[in-house]
Order: C-alpha cells, then structure tokens, then sequence
C-alpha cells in the first residue's frame, strides 16, 4: 500500500481527470490522502473519492496554500511508502508500482514527465529537459529538475526530510536541502504528465525577486557544497530561474561563475556533464535576450551554437501549438 498526497482547491475537469487517472493505477492499492483546500466549500465533494478503498479526507481552513496542505497530510500518513500527486495532473498507470519497487534500493524515485498542453499534446520545454539516463543532485543548480511531484519515496525519508511553509519552490527547496544526502533512484520513462492549468498564478506574472529570497538562500548554501565560492544574485537569475529573471547583465562576472560551475560538474560529476552543458547552453541563449555589449552576445552565441538548431525547433512546436 502507498500513501499518495493529494491536495486540491478547485473543482473543474482537471481535478477529475487527476483523480481517474489515480484510480487507473495497476499493480497496487493506494490510500489517498486528499486535503481539500478550497475556500468555498458548500459543495460535498467526498464522492469524487468513494471509488478508492482506502482514503482520508482532510478539510483545511481553506485557501492556505500547498506548504501548508503537505504539513496537514503528513500527519495522515501510515504507509511504508508515499508519493505526491497535483490536483491539475495525471499520472502513468505503472508509475506507482514501477516507483515503488526502484524504492527497493533507495530512498526517494522520481522521473521524467510529460508536459501536456490544453490540447493533451507533450510540449518540448524552452530550457531543456534531462535527456541522458542518469540523475545527479547538481541538476539543482539550473532549476527544479527532479524536484517535483513525480516524488515516491520511503515515507521515513519525507518525515526527516520535509518542511513546510508558503514560500516559492518549496520542492525545490526541499531537495536542495536533502537530496546530496539521499540514495536517489530515476526512470527515464515519463510517469507524470504535467498539466499547467489556465488558472495557474504564475502563468499570469512574474515572482517579485522578494519572493524568491528564500530560494536563493538554498540555492547558494547548496552551491557552497560544490564550489567554495559566493555566487551572485545575477548568476542566479540567468542559471537557475531565467524564465523569471529580470534584464540582468551578462558580463563577463557571468561568464567566470558559469565556467566555474562547469568545470567543477565536468571534474566530479563527469557522467552528467554533456548533458548539463547543453542546459547551460540554453540558459546562455535565453541571456542573449538581456542587456549586454554586441560582443558579450557574439560570445554567448560562440559559446552556445550548438544548441540553436534544437531550441529553434522546440520554439516552432510550441508556437505551432
């Protein structure tokens, strides 16, 4: 049996599917923990859930956020094992099984997920998506990768492990904190698939910097494992969160701190490096955009030429869509 963390806060045709999709699950039997986090709740929605065996239905206070509702299912949780679930999504009918049985020689699973569009197509991400087998923690470095809810893990791992509060990214924050220290194990076949809802907050602006002071501060306590070395905010924002970064400078500060990391991912992480310099490649066109000399991009497109051609086709199947 697994416990699967299943928070919700509005009722539409995407909380439906997620919650088909988890009943089409083969090869094991799910407790669900729903915690129903919307703010008006005249309507009794508890028999959107009696087809399951086995579930607990949480009422939260309403409107408190996806901290908050993690914090409220985990005091629920009695399985071995348990995994997380957004209410906009759905999931391959193995990939609870499949997860559960790589958790025999590790703590925590994750895996590679579709995005899916309103139309159910699987759209190609901008900024590159891991493409070799193997997983390694310092993909952390240039975003959320792996820090998802495609989580399944040993359910002692979670309690040590997670904490709980309403700032930006706390996956990511989360696996900044504990993934160097976890036996992590990765599946290369996609058993997620990640809808963004049309609804979704931050499809419709961009987080102040403010807010994202919190990330910041895990991203560059976890850079100091790796490299002995302050990085900047700059960096930050063209590295690890350029889809939100404001016009800052590519200079060659930039440039210094990206070889560093390089170098050192190419020296002790040597399995994911080909992998990993291609999503900076990526990150260095998207800097294209921002302020910068003529020759500060005639560098980065020296730097990066060979990851034109594929994001060029990533950008056309997406405006296409």
């Amino acid at each position: 049996m697994i416990d699967v963390i299943f928070p919700f806060h509005r009722e539409d045709r995407f909380l439906t599917e997620a919650i088909e999709s988890l009943y089409a699950s083969k090869s094991v039997n799910i407790r669900l923990v729903v915690v129903d986090d919307r703010i008006e709740k005249e309507k009794d929605l508890t028999s959107l859930f009696v087809k399951f065996r086995d579930y607990e239905y949480v009422n939260s206070t309403g409107g408190c956020g996806y901290g908050h509702c993690l914090k409220l299912a985990s005091d629920y949780l009695i399985s071995e094992f348990t995994a997380l679930m957004n209410s906009d999504d759905t999931v391959h009918s193995d990939r609870f099984a499949y997860q559960i049985k790589m958790l025999d020689n590790s703590e925590l699973s994750i895996s590679k997920m579709n995005r899916i569009d309103g139309y159910g197509r699987v759209k190609q991400s901008i900024l590159g998506d891991i493409v070799g087998s193997r997983y390694d923690p310092a993909f952390l470095i240039l975003g959320a990768y792996g820090a998802n809810a495609t989580w399944c893990m040993q359910r002692d791992w979670w309690l040590k492990n997670a904490f709980f509060d309403n700032e930006q990214c706390l996956d990511w924050r989360i696996a900044l904190r504990s993934f160097p220290g976890t036996q992590i194990t990765y599946s290369e076949i996609p058993l997620y698939n990640y809808r963004k809802h049309s609804d979704q907050v931050t499809s419709h602006r961009k987080i102040p910097q403010s807010e994202l002071d919190p990330l910041f501060n895990s991203w560059s306590a976890f850079m100091n494992t790796l490299i002995a070395e302050k990085i900047p905010r700059e960096v930050f924002n063209l590295l690890a969160v350029p889809w939100n970064s404001l016009p800052d400078r590519v200079d060659q500060k930039y440039f210094m701190h990206r070889n560093l990391i390089l170098l050192k991912i190419k020296e002790c992480h040597p399995e994911i490096y080909s992998d990993f310099l291609k999503l900076v490649a990526r990150r260095d066109i998207s800097a294209i955009t921002r302020r910068g000399s003529f020759l500060t991009k005639i560098k980065l497109i020296k730097k990066s030429f060979k990851e034109f051609v594929p994001l060029g086709t990533d950008l056309v199947t997406n405006l296409s869509k």
